[in-house]
C-alpha cells in the first residue's frame, strides 16, 4: 500500500528510480554509488508480540529488556535531523522503520524535516495507532506507507498478541485514505 501525497516531490521519485537503476549499473561496472534510499530504524520498541517476529516474538532479540531502565537506547529527534542533513542531497529517500515508528511522539516531526530537506518519506508500520496520526503525518509530507496486514479479525489475536490489532489497522489505513489530498496508488 502506497501514498504519494505530494506532487512537488515527483523530481524525487525520478531521482530515486534513476540512482536505483544505476547503482545497478555502476556496481556491474565496479563503481561505488551512494544508496537510493536509507533505512532509518527509529525505534525498537512496538505495541504488539507476533510470534513470528523476529524482534519481539517468541525467539525475538528483544525479549529481555535491554538498556539500563529495559528500553533500547534511542537517537532523539535532533540527532535524527543531524544525520537527515547529513545524507541530504546523495540519498534521495528515507525508509522509517522500526518496531513501531508510531510510538514515537516526534515521527511527524522528524517526517517533516526529512521532506523539507527534499527527500521522499516512507512509514512502515503495523497502523495500529495510525488512525489518529494520518493527518499530522501527512501534513508533515509522508509520501509513502507500508501497512502489516498480517491476518483477518479472527484469528487477528492469535498472530499478533491484541485482539483490536486488525481492526485498528484497518481503521488506520481508512482514516489515511479518507485525509489524503493526493492519489492513492
Amino acid at each position: 500500500f502506497y501514498l504519494l501525497s505530494r506532487y512537488k516531490k515527483i523530481p524525487a521519485m525520478a531521482a530515486y528510480l534513476y540512482r536505483k537503476r544505476m547503482a545497478q549499473t555502476n556496481k556491474d561496472r565496479g563503481f561505488v554509488t551512494a544508496p537510493a534510499s536509507v533505512m532509518i530504524r527509529i525505534t525498537e520498541d512496538c505495541n504488539l508480540r507476533c510470534f513470528f517476529c523476529g524482534q519481539h516474538g517468541r525467539r525475538g532479540v528483544y525479549d529481555q529488556p535491554c538498556g539500563i531502565d529495559g528500553k533500547a537506547k534511542e537517537l532523539d529527534a535532533s540527532a535524527w535531523k543531524r544525520f537527515i542533513k547529513s545524507i541530504r542531497g546523495r540519498v534521495p529517500q528515507a525508509y522509517i522503520t522500526g518496531g513501531e515508528p508510531l510510538l514515537r511522539d516526534d515521527l511527524a516531526e522528524i517526517i517533516a524535516f526529512a521532506s523539507g530537506e527534499g527527500m521522499l518519506t516512507h512509514l512502515n508500520t503495523n497502523a495500529i495507532l495510525l488512525e489518529s496520526r494520518a493527518k499530522d503525518l501527512l501534513n508533515a509530507g509522508l509520501d509513502y506507507i507500508s501497512c502489516s496486514l498480517d491476518s483477518t479479525d479472527p484469528i487477528s489475536e492469535e498472530i499478533t498478541g491484541n485482539k483490536d490489532a486488525y481492526k485498528s489497522a484497518v481503521a488506520g489505513i481508512q482514516a489515511l485514505v479518507s485525509t489524503a489530498r493526493g492519489p492513492i496508488i
